[in-house]
């Protein structure tokens, strides 16, 4: 029962993410997923359509390390064939992964898109920029291609 609840959290995925990872690739970028789960949601997120976008998974229950332990950021940029400064990393920031990916130096920001109720508590956080569409992540892709 506990795996089939896990399983079901992966079934409804947002269009709009997919539209924006598919978009990503075709565009010819490398997709990582760097995430704190436990092996209870594995099975549920390799069956979900967006599993096949990322061309690096790194799950902290099969790599035992988790965010924002800088050496899971380097293992993820490794996999991906770059270095973690050619990285944006894209987050909500829980477990400080924000911090964690900035500190390997992987450009850092804030997905605010799924809060939506939330959205005025975080207008005052500076701390990172905010992205509050998955539309969005191409203008900061363009950037930060343009300053490397």
């Amino acid at each position: 029962m506990r795996d089939d609840t896990k399983r079901k959290l992966f079934l409804d995925v947002n269009p709009e993410i997919l539209k924006m990872l598919k978009s990503i690739k075709e565009k010819g970028y490398k997709l990582g997923l760097i995430s704190n789960c436990s092996y209870e949601e594995v099975a549920g997120f390799r069956s979900c359509e967006i599993f096949d976008c990322f061309d690096a998974v790194l799950l902290s229950c099969e790599v035992k390390m988790v965010k924002p332990e800088r050496r899971i950021y380097e293992a993820c940029a490794e996999r991906l064939g770059v270095n973690p400064n050619e990285c944006l990393y894209i987050g909500d920031g829980g477990s400080d992964e924000l911090a964690g990916a900035a500190q390997c130096g992987m450009h850092s920001i804030k997905a605010v898109w799924f809060l939506k109720e939330f959205r005025n508590n975080y207008d005052d956080d500076k701390t990172f920029p905010l992205i509050y569409e998955p539309a969005g992540v191409a203008g900061y892709l363009e950037l930060l291609a343009s300053n490397n």
